[in-house]
């Protein structure tokens, strides 16, 4: 998210472009939205709809599910999972 500062310092030091008046509205503009990428936060519950999926996996603390075999935990494998 500061991509546009490199970019316009970048611009002002190699090829001297000017300063102007757009130049520090823009930047203003730039700044405000990194600070609201950055003070952004997601803290609201989700409600999806139940699907099932297969993927690659290791037991980790998103796979927690048992097998009808004797499985080690260690091996990524794959399988079909129902999410609720």
């Amino acid at each position: 998210s500061t991509a546009p500062f490199l970019g316009a310092a970048v611009a002002l030091l190699v090829f001297g472009e000017s300063v102007t008046v757009a130049f520090w509205i823009a930047s203003a503009l730039m700044a405000v939205g990194v600070w609201l990428h950055l003070t952004e936060r997601h803290a609201h519950e989700h409600l999806h709809e139940a699907t099932q999926h297969g993927h690659w996996h290791v037991h980790d603390e998103h796979h927690q599910h048992e097998h009808g075999f004797e499985w080690d935990s260690k091996v990524p494998h794959s399988h079909v999972h129902a999410h609720g």
